[in-house]
């Protein structure tokens, strides 16, 4: 704790300034932000149903983004570096590593561009595996934008990714790799089309082939979505996005599943001092024990400010995991619900410091006794995005 201290007050006394934005060397615009994030205890580390075992953690963060802007060359990326620790429970311990990269060749018309992420870590990835298991992931593709008009555009773009968890970790009987192990494809077309200076509209059609190494769990998607964003300066910020999809999987007796799907975050601010953000969400996600869930849910998000740059946040939110079954393999339908709340404080010392302070309580309903967990966490979080 005194380390964490002293880092703490370095890190204040570093000079910066407000609303710089990073550093320019030659074309290259880059921002490092360093982070001491989720810093605190946790009364339940495995989300045990019968024995909570408690543990001192935080997670030392580092992150850089990068922008080059040529005549002839735009190129967005970036990276970070994550060292989790815990007190007691050495083996969740953690580096993890995450890089993303986007390369574009601006001409008249066309603007073909390539892409790729690299990803290596052991966290929760959700609320279907409940485990800091260990993956690898990457992914690379490329496309097109075709530009219609200086408010329109087409863009066509395929992409293949894949992920492997390490091998002999399991999560309630069932080896991860030989149930998780997955290649994903997918084709995308999209036409982009700017309604107003602060609004852009976009709709996308996709198909989406996940091949698993474990044969009869292979599935293909056909997606198509509306999403509207809008500018960080505008009034409503944020964006939302509704669609359909269609979901088969290769063995017959698999539900196929036809429905709707959103994913909707935006936020709106009262007279310069009430910030309220809602989030709604509704998709399939892949599961280690069928074929597929559908997980739906909600947030809501305040902040008030109280006095200079101290501000309170509270927040609630639920998910829904509904899991279809199979009666040929008596794998019974259930309905898992996950339920968190949140309060706490902020302080923005300038704008680019940060310091947060929050009580966390959530817990887990479900009709399988070892789903079911109670957790909380007081945890506090310090940002610092270095600068000139």
């Amino acid at each position: 704790m005194r380390r964490t201290g002293c880092l703490l007050f370095a890190l204040l006394c570093l000079p910066h300034a407000a609303g710089a934005q990073g550093f320019l060397t030659g074309p290259v615009r880059w921002t490092p932000v360093l982070s001491l994030r989720d810093v605190g205890y946790d009364t339940n580390v495995f989300d045990d149903p019968k024995v909570e075992e408690g543990d001192w953690t935080g997670t030392f963060g580092s992150q850089v983004s990068a922008v080059l802007d040529g005549a002839r060359l735009y190129v967005t990326g970036d990276a970070s570096l994550d060292a989790v620790y815990f007190h007691r429970f050495t083996s969740e311990r953690a580096i993890n590593r995450l890089a993303n990269v986007r390369v574009a060749l601006p001409l008249s018309r066309f603007d073909p561009f390539v892409m790729g992420n690299y990803a290596r870590a052991q966290e929760r990835q959700g609320y279907e595996v409940d485990l800091r298991a260990r993956r690898g992931s990457w992914m690379g593709g490329g496309g097109v934008v075709m530009h219609l008009s200086d408010r329109g555009s087409i863009q066509v773009s395929a992409s293949r990714e894949r992920q492997d968890f390490d091998a002999g970790q399991t999560f309630q009987g069932l080896d991860l790799a030989r149930q998780l192990n997955r290649t994903t494809e997918t084709a995308r077309l999209g036409f982009n089309y700017a309604l107003t200076p602060l609004t852009m509209m976009a709709v996308n059609a996709a198909q989406v082939r996940t091949d698993y190494d474990r044969p009869g769990r292979d599935t293909e998607d056909l997606r198509a979505d509306v999403m509207i964003t809008f500018d960080p300066v505008a009034i409503i910020q944020g964006s939302a996005a509704f669609g359909y999809h269609d979901l088969k999987g290769d063995p017959p007796e698999v539900i196929p599943y036809r429905g709707f799907h959103a994913n909707v975050n935006l936020s709106y601010v009262f007279r310069e001092v009430t910030r309220v953000a809602g989030r709604y969400a509704r998709d399939t996600s892949a599961s280690i024990d069928a074929p597929y869930f559908e997980q739906s849910g909600y947030e809501l998000e305040v902040t008030q400010e109280l006095l200079g740059p101290l501000a309170l946040v509270v927040r609630g939110a639920r998910e829904l995991l509904d899991y279809p079954g199979i009666p040929s393999r008596d794998f019974p339908a259930r309905e898992d619900r996950v339920e968190s709340y949140a309060g706490g404080i902020t302080v923005q010392f300038t704008d680019t410091t940060r310091f947060v302070l929050s009580y966390e309580h959530a817990r887990r309903l479900s009709s399988v006794p070892q789903n079911t967990y109670d957790r909380r966490r007081v945890i506090s979080s310090f940002t610092l995005t270095l600068s000139r």
